[in-house]
């Protein structure tokens, strides 16, 4: 199992933050502390270019794949990096550790569900962002918005089962549909 999460660790600290990601750290430098990002990506590249440390919050609903989770303890701890990873890593306590993602089959971590939840229920507006909305709980973040009267606006190159209840649903790639909500009307 480690093997292939090594290679996928080698990927993501390859990857780069691309300009959606960069989007929105701006977007939280601009709302502040009524900014609430729930991603279900693991590849920690919010984090990486601010996500939740510039006057918002982050949370990463199905994990992150740059940590490590000790299996007696619970603590999550930072992987180093992935040409200094020994595998099966262990935790200081020397306990086998795994990947702190979420599994199939797993509860997503009750802290950042019930902080998304109380955060969506608590928004005028929520954007839903390249997401197939077919994985639940997550998918049903933005229905805590509507249920309030709040406006709910899905950004993704496809319709999704989300679609139909959108208030506005945008054909774009992630970039391209926050650009246009970002950019103030001309004239």
């Amino acid at each position: 199992m480690w093997d292939w999460y090594a290679g996928r660790y080698r990927d993501v600290m390859a990857a780069e933050p691309n300009a959606a990601h960069l989007l929105l750290a701006e977007l939280e430098r601009e709302k502040g502390a009524g900014f609430f990002l729930a991603t279900q990506n693991v590849d920690g590249l919010h984090g990486r270019v601010g996500s939740g440390t510039l006057g918002g919050t982050l949370a990463e609903l199905h994990g992150n794949l740059t940590h490590a989770r000790d299996e007696v303890t619970g603590e999550v701890h930072a992987l180093p990096a992935p040409d200094a990873l020994t595998l099966p890593p262990t935790s200081p306590a020397g306990n086998r550790m795994r990947p702190n993602v979420v599994w199939f089959g797993e509860d997503l971590p009750g802290d950042a569900l019930e902080a998304a939840q109380d955060a969506f229920a608590a928004a005028d507006v929520a954007l839903v962002i390249g997401t197939s909305g077919v994985v639940y709980p997550a998918a049903g973040l933005a229905a805590w918005t509507l249920r309030r009267g709040g406006i709910a606006v899905e950004i993704n190159p496809q319709p999704t089962d989300l679609t139909p209840h959108m208030t506005l649903s945008l054909r774009a790639g992630a970039a391209e549909g926050l650009r246009l909500l970002m950019t103030p009307p001309s004239g």
